[in-house]
């Protein structure tokens, strides 16, 4: 998986990449993809409700978007391929390439699961997350049809 400074990006979050640097590698597998005639899934993890979101950036300070133990639970579930980023309005993108559309259902339980599991102190909000898919081709062909089609999910 692409953590902190892979492949020469900018260092993020601990955890995630910069957006910047993840539109770059979207960008790539969507090419790769095209010349091998494969598919490839695309996952955003988000607070399930406004409510939520409030109550993370509440308990862990301003601009924490995402529970802390989801950056540390994250990573430790994907392949060495997979790379997780940090979304522009909260969340987290995660690349899946070769995962096709009908193994999306696959990932998104064992995300929930793991997420759901996580331990937590008394004072740290209970944080459900909302998953959506997408997939190449299914759902778009460029990053941007793509990243949309994750944003009409929601």
């Amino acid at each position: 998986m692409q953590l902190e400074n892979g492949e020469g990006f900018p260092a993020a979050a601990p955890g995630a990449l910069p957006l910047e640097s993840f539109e770059t590698l979207l960008s790539k597998e969507i090419e790769r993809s095209r010349r091998y005639y494969r598919g490839f899934g695309l996952m955003r993890l988000r607070p399930l409700t406004p409510g939520q979101a409030e109550s993370v950036d509440s308990t862990y300070g301003a601009g924490a978007d995402v529970p802390p133990v989801w950056l540390d639970v994250v990573p430790r579930l994907m392949r060495r391929a997979d790379v997780v980023a940090r979304a522009p309005e909260g969340g987290l993108y995660i690349l899946l390439p070769e995962t096709p559309a009908s193994g999306m259902p696959a990932v998104s339980r064992r995300l929930a699961e793991a997420l759901s599991e996580t331990e937590r102190t008394a004072s740290e909000p209970a944080v459900v997350p909302l998953i959506s898919e997408a997939a190449y081709p299914r759902d778009g062909e460029t990053t941007g049809d793509l990243l949309g089609a994750l944003e009409a999910i929601a």
